[in-house]
Formats: C-alpha cells, sequence, structure tokens
C-alpha cells in the first residue's frame, strides 16, 4: 500500500486544518494549550497579541515562562491541579495591578480517558469587577447615608422602617382585616370573592358571632387603595369589634362606628361605606342598617327573583353626628344575601361601559340553581369577561349566603302549638348553666300579663324540670335543645324540643322513663297541660291565667 496521502485527501485535511484554525483564532479571549511539561503547544490571535510576542516565538516555551516571567513552575501551579484532579478549576487573577481575568483550566482527554493536553482561557472582567465595587460602594453610601437620617430624629427612624417593611406589613394587615375563614353554619352557606385593585385594598368583609344564633356580617369601602385604605379598613374593623359586643342594633353600631372614625380621622379625604346585618339564625331574620354603601340584594329562591333592599345612611367618617336606621328582611329556606362594593358594579371596560348592577343581578339569576362556591366562581367569570383585558378600576368584593334551613318554627312544626311565629319566643339551650337566661326571659313576660306570682314560680319549675330531664337524657352532641315561648293574658305556652329531633326513630317517651319519674311529677303538679310529640321529641306546657 502506498503510505504516501493522496493529494486530494492532503488538500482535504489542509483546508479542515485551516478551519480549525481559524475557529481557534477567532475566539475572543486569550486562549491556549499546554503538554504535560506545561509547553505551550498552541495559541490563539489573541494570547499572541496579550503577549506581545510573535506566534513563532511563543509556540514551545513554557507557560509561566511567558505568563509570569518565570524560569521555575509555579508554586501553586492551577494546571497540575487539573492534571492532579482530572477536572475543570476556575480562578480569578490581576495583571499590570488593573486588568482582571477568569481564568478557567481545564483538561482534554482523549477517548481511553488519558489527557493529551490542557486548556486555559481567560476572559476579561475587569469592567464587571469595577462595577460591582461601584454597586457596593454606593450599597455603603446609601446605608451610611440611611443611618445618618434614623439618627436625627425618633419620626425619621419610623419612617425609614416603615418604608422598608412597606410591602410586608401590608400584606400582614391586609391577612389580619379579613377572616381566615368562612362561617361553618348548619344554617349558612357563605362564598366570598375578593380582589384588591393593588397588593392590598380598602375592601372590608367580615363576620363576627354576636352568640352561637346569632352572626353579624361587615362588609365596608374604604376611599382609595393600597396601604392607607387597608389601614383605614383595620381601624374600622377595630371599631365593630368593639361596638358589636355591646349591643344587639346594628343602627347603634354604626353610629358608634361612625363616631370613632370621625374622631380618629381628622382628614375629610378618608371615608368609608359599610352595611352591617345580623342574622339570627333560629328565625332567619335579618336587621340591617348601611352607610352610603350599595344595596344589598337578595335572591328569593320561591319566585326566582333578585330583590334590590335599600336603607340609606350617611357615608362613615364625615359627620359624627350621623343617625342610621334598620330594615328587617325574612329569609326562607335557599334565599340568599348578596353583599358586594361599588368595585363590582362600577367596573368598565374601554368604552367607560360598566358592568353595571342589572349584569350582577342578571348573573344572580343564571346561576341561581349552583351551589354559592359554585355561582360566586360564575359571577367571577362573567366581570373577566366582561372587562376583557382591562383590570378592575376598583378594589372588588362580593359575598354570598344562602339560608340552608327553614327558620326553627318552620323546621320544628311549631304552628302547631302556636298560631303563627309572631310574638313567639324561640331560644336555644346548650347547657344548664343557659337554663336561667332562658327561663327568666319568660316569666319576664308572664309577670307583664299580670299572672299570680305563684303561677309564675310554679311554672319556673316545670320549665327547669323539663330542660333538665331532656338534657341529661340525650345524647351529647353538641347539638342544642330549643326553647320556644308564647305568653298571653289568657294563657302561656312552653315548647321545649330537643336536641335529636332531626333523627328519624322516635326516642323512648321521657314520661315513662324509670329515671325520670321525679322530674315528670313536679312538671304534672305545676302546669294545667302537658303533652309528648313528636315520639318524644317535643314536650309541651301550658300554664293558665287563673
Amino acid at each position: 500500500m502506498n503510505d504516501e496521502m493522496n493529494p486530494g485527501m492532503e488538500n482535504e485535511v489542509s483546508q479542515s486544518k485551516h478551519h480549525l484554525e481559524s475557529i481557534f483564532d477567532s475566539i475572543t479571549e486569550p486562549i491556549f494549550t499546554v503538554n504535560s511539561s506545561y509547553e505551550i503547544t498552541r495559541l490563539n490571535k489573541k494570547f499572541e497579541l496579550l503577549m506581545g510576542n510573535t506566534f513563532k516565538e511563543i509556540l514551545g516555551e513554557k507557560c509561566y515562562t511567558q505568563l509570569y516571567k518565570q524560569t521555575t513552575m509555579c508554586p501553586d501551579c492551577p494546571l497540575n491541579k487539573v492534571v492532579n484532579n482530572q477536572e475543570r478549576i476556575s480562578f480569578k487573577i490581576t495583571v499590570e495591578d488593573s486588568i482582571i481575568y477568569n481564568v478557567n483550566c481545564f483538561p482534554l482527554m482523549n477517548k481511553k480517558g488519558d489527557i493529551i493536553a490542557m486548556v486555559e482561557c481567560a476572559r476579561d472582567i475587569t469592567e464587571e469587577e469595577q462595577i460591582r465595587k461601584e454597586l457596593l460602594i454606593l450599597q455603603q453610601q446609601t446605608l451610611q447615608k440611611s443611618l445618618q437620617l434614623a439618627k436625627q430624629s425618633k419620626e425619621i427612624e419610623i419612617a425609614y422602617n416603615k418604608l422598608s417593611r412597606e410591602l410586608t406589613l401590608a400584606r400582614i394587615v391586609q391577612r389580619g382585616i379579613l377572616p381566615q375563614q368562612l362561617p361553618k353554619l348548619n344554617e349558612l352557606r357563605t362564598a366570598v370573592y375578593y380582589l384588591p385593585m393593588e397588593d392590598v385594598g380598602g375592601d372590608l368583609y367580615d363576620f363576627i358571632h354576636i352568640s352561637p344564633d346569632i352572626l353579624g356580617v361587615i362588609i365596608a369601602d374604604v376611599s382609595g387603595h393600597g396601604i392607607p385604605a387597608a389601614f383605614i379598613a383595620a381601624m374600622a374593623k377595630m371599631s365593630f369589634y368593639q361596638h358589636t359586643i355591646n349591643t344587639k342594633s346594628t343602627a347603634r353600631v354604626l353610629t358608634q362606628v361612625n363616631r370613632d372614625m370621625c374622631t380618629n380621622l381628622h382628614l375629610d379625604e378618608f371615608f368609608f361605606t359599610t352595611t352591617y346585618c345580623l342574622i339570627d339564625l333560629i328565625t332567619n331574620r335579618v336587621t340591617y342598617s348601611n352607610a352610603g354603601h350599595p344595596p344589598i340584594l337578595i335572591y328569593r329562591e320561591a319566585n326566582n327573583t333578585v330583590e334590590e333592599i335599600n336603607n340609606r345612611g350617611l357615608i362613615m367618617g364625615l359627620n359624627s353626628d350621623a343617625k342610621y336606621s334598620e330594615v328587617e328582611i325574612q329569609l326562607n329556606k335557599g334565599d340568599r344575601l348578596v353583599f358586594y362594593t361599588d368595585g363590582v358594579i362600577e367596573s368598565s371596560k374601554g368604552n367607560n361601559e360598566k358592568f353595571g348592577l342589572n349584569r350582577l343581578k342578571d348573573s344572580l339569576l343564571k346561576t341561581s340553581t349552583f351551589p354559592v362556591d359554585s355561582q360566586i366562581n360564575s359571577i367571577e367569570n362573567d366581570l373577566h369577561n366582561f372587562l376583557d383585558t382591562n383590570n378592575p378600576s376598583d378594589d372588588v368584593t362580593l359575598l354570598i349566603l344562602e339560608a340552608t334551613l327553614d327558620s326553627k318554627f318552620e323546621c320544628f312544626h311549631l304552628s302547631e302549638e302556636f298560631e303563627s311565629n309572631k310574638n313567639v319566643m324561640i331560644q336555644a339551650v346548650r347547657h344548664p348553666l343557659e337554663f336561667e337566661k332562658a327561663i327568666g326571659n319568660a316569666l319576664g313576660i308572664m309577670d307583664n300579663y299580670f299572672f299570680h306570682d305563684l303561677a309564675i314560680r310554679n311554672t319556673k319549675f316545670a320549665i327547669y324540670e323539663a330542660l333538665n330531664m331532656y338534657y341529661h337524657s340525650s345524647i351529647k352532641n353538641n347539638e342544642p335543645m330549643y326553647f320556644a315561648f308564647h305568653c298571653d293574658k289568657d294563657f302561656c305556652t312552653v315548647v321545649i324540643v330537643d336536641s335529636r329531633y332531626f333523627i328519624e326513630d322516635d326516642i323512648f317517651p321521657y314520661y315513662r322513663s324509670n329515671a325520670n319519674n321525679h322530674s315528670m311529677n313536679i312538671i304534672i303538679q305545676n302546669v294545667d297541660e302537658y303533652h309528648f310529640k313528636d315520639g318524644g321529641k317535643k314536650i309541651v306546657l301550658i300554664k293558665y291565667n287563673k
């Protein structure tokens, strides 16, 4: 075989070599290779220019001679570390006290894994390092300036701290003023859609458990957006919490909260609208007061309509002498209360067309058969579809509450014992400590109708024994007994409903239980009539005004 290379092949190899050399030389950073003796075997144009020598003068020379002008190998040679560890290393080096390079060294291996050469390339990072130093100096100067300002006065220190923690603090405030979870009640299903215009907003909604059987609902809209509005909302919430524990009058609560806000705000540009409701979970009655807020809506399941309930009142925070009124609403099973801020109905798209109250009503009717959480999601989608690519121009809050049970008057079929629910007192009793309060309310009404003292006392004994008998005979399932009472000038009727009223099976008739003989004797001796109904789950006591 002819050992001489074919001329065509020789030309191809030459062209390939020339191409590789062109690529090597086109690299804009200095790069070279060395053999195991640390002799330079390859270099590019950039390295040639950096060394200030010609290609031929550099090729074959020791790397430490060319780079560091030394006659012996560097004591801590990076290439030596590459050989020993067989891996890439990186380090920084300063040349001529001004130019900084980031140097990378790595081994070049053959297919057997043997090192055939070592590659060293450098990148000029002088400008980057200078920028980094300048940024560090700038940060230090900023810190020093901040510290100087902080020392000038306590007020400046507080302002600086607020500025540096603004976003975190705002989110904490927002989380704090909104309820952490929705009420979990057998009588109500609740859903909320809340969208602040900024990271935090001035809309407020909350639920206050005035008692186990009365739920307070607040919705408010503070003027403006962002941090100031969130702080005003927090102030309003604290005022509501302070005053709702002292009264069950929604109008009185708004009057007191308004007075607080007028006293504390001092500035006319801060004000808010609000609606405050009390929902009686026993009677399904809603007491409602309004201070400049959009009217609440009520979806009526019976006739598939939406009612608009408007109880006008002055905006909060403008006039400390403002007075508010109350409206009562009766809910039935399946009815839904709808609260919202004007961010819902005032949201507009490019042509200034607003979503509007009619669209909200239409969305409510369209989704009336949906569960409340699905309904509120659908209304949210309707709003987003209407806005298209636009964002709401205000904070948005929508709150829907559905009455899932009839009033206790209807649930317990009390129309059999009372002509109507008017003037019938119904109270939940959960513990013997509550017996006296329930009985006392009833006896006070008997006294108003001039029942004889002995009749009042006898009624007290009978009611107490009936409550005590039901309480100690029942399974402790955290469900209350219910005490219903009506009195007029002729007679008083008391109905006590056992906590197990809704179980399917009849419970054992209490009047046949030997354990209840003593209680039954007291009941029989102290009332004129008594009847057990609904499988022993109700006892009816009647006392005449003789």
